[in-house]
């Protein structure tokens, strides 16, 4: 039990030592993986037989895997980051509460959806819109909080990151778990 710790406290000095540079590293892997992923669906043939699906051609289909992967691998990192060694000035904690409320939003509405429908109870279609307009204010203040805020190595600006990889990891699990 005791090198568990030891090694947590090792893996956030290392984060600490490039922070913000690790997840914004993996962000840019994935903008990368993106583009190439874009590239090879584009320069294809237009025609595309019906009923082929997603991984009809799986060299995209695994890239776009793989940058789903680093954008949520980014968001983990900037999040164990914040964690390990707080914000201390009052911008970047405010920062740092708007972006955890903005990632938990998204999970909120489902919630909301799925309590409703175990009840019985049917929603109309576009019902969670509403919540879009506030969801965006308050990753658009977040992230300004997290730029201005004088924070060492800019620290402040791993909220853009742990916001990103949130809203990464919720629309995956929401692409498998919610049939189409």
């Amino acid at each position: 039990m005791e090198a568990s710790p030891g090694r947590f406290e090792r893996f956030t000095g290392y984060l600490n030592e490039r922070s913000p540079l690790v997840p914004f590293g993996l962000l840019a892997v994935a903008v990368a993986l993106f583009v190439v992923v874009t590239f090879l669906v584009t320069s294809g043939p237009p025609d595309e037989p019906q009923g082929s699906g997603f991984f009809a051609d799986p060299l995209p289909a695994v890239l776009l895997i793989l940058a789903a992967v680093s954008v949520i691998a980014s968001g983990v990192a900037a999040l164990i980051d914040l964690l390990a060694r707080r914000l201390t000035t009052r911008p970047g904690r405010w920062a740092f509460r708007l972006a955890i409320v903005n990632c938990l939003l998204q999970p909120l509405t489902v919630v909301i959806y799925l309590l409703l429908r175990l009840f019985g109870l049917e929603l109309e279609e576009g019902w969670g819109q509403p919540i879009v307009p506030f969801w965006l204010a308050i990753g658009l203040v977040a992230a300004v909080l997290g730029a201005v805020a004088p924070e060492t190595r800019r620290r402040g600006l791993l909220v853009i990151p742990l916001m990103i990889g949130a809203f990464a990891l919720i629309f995956v699990v929401g692409e498998i778990t919610v049939p189409h």
